[in-house]
């Protein structure tokens, strides 16, 4: 009776210990597999969060100086492109295709970013299903070039070269469903480069380069890293 009753205890802790093992290790295991699932919900939750917009071709009728449009063509929508392609790094917003644009574009009449107001840009972002509307525009666009230098008398003469360009950019966000703008940003951007030469009876040396187009697209990618920094605050709000 007394090894039966010992048995019995013996088997009792070890089905007690057994219970309480697998109390504690079976909501771990079955914790992990929610747990992955969770996450990859998250994403899709994270995904459909994020607002779809489309962005215009920047428009660049306000700047000073016209002329650098046919000096640098395509500026307008490399200008847009380089917006594109920062605001889908953030990882904020969705971007809606720009082939898909156009076509809406075409369809409408409005392939001129100048041609496109608060109610067409409405109109335009209801067929494309997004809730943003980004209408860019270029208040600055310019190039400054200023020489200095001197010359005694034909023997010794010193040449110094600055260029400075300098971009400021305007977007505003346009709502579709109430063609109401929500929310207006402003980026700038500069650089700078300086040239100079020497010469000693006519002959000398230098450096003397022509980046102008390299000064601009960098002042404008700084204006619109600016851009893009304000539109990814805007999204967490």
């Amino acid at each position: 009776m007394k090894k039966s009753l010992k048995l019995f205890t013996k088997i009792g802790k070890f089905s007690l210990l057994s219970l309480v093992s697998l109390s504690i290790i079976l909501p771990a295991v079955a914790g992990t597999v929610p747990k992955a699932h969770q996450s990859e919900s998250q994403l899709v939750a994270q995904a459909s969060k994020k607002q779809r917009v489309a962005i215009l071709d920047f428009d660049f009728s306000s700047i000073s100086n016209p002329t650098l449009l046919a000096t640098f063509p395509g500026i307008a929508k490399g200008t847009s492109d380089m917006l594109v392609n920062s605001l889908v790094n953030t990882g904020a917003y969705s971007v809606i295709e720009r082939s898909q644009l156009e076509a809406v574009l075409a369809e409408q009449n409005l392939g001129a970013s100048g041609a496109v107001n608060a109610s067409t840009a409405a109109q335009i972002g209801k067929i494309l299903g997004v809730k943003y509307i980004l209408i860019g525009s270029v208040t600055q666009f310019d190039i400054q070039e200023k020489n200095s230098g001197f010359n005694v008398g034909g023997i010794f003469g010193n040449k110094k070269r600055k260029v400075t360009t300098n971009v400021q950019l305007n977007v505003r966000m346009l709502d579709t469903t109430t063609s109401e703008i929500v929310g207006a940003f402003e980026g700038q951007g500069s650089m700078e480069q300086k040239d100079s030469s020497t010469a000693v009876m006519g002959i000398g040396g230098g450096s003397e380069t022509n980046n102008q187009q390299q000064l601009l697209t960098e002042s404008t990618r700084i204006a619109i890293k600016e851009i893009t920094t304000q539109l990814a605050d805007f999204a967490k709000k």
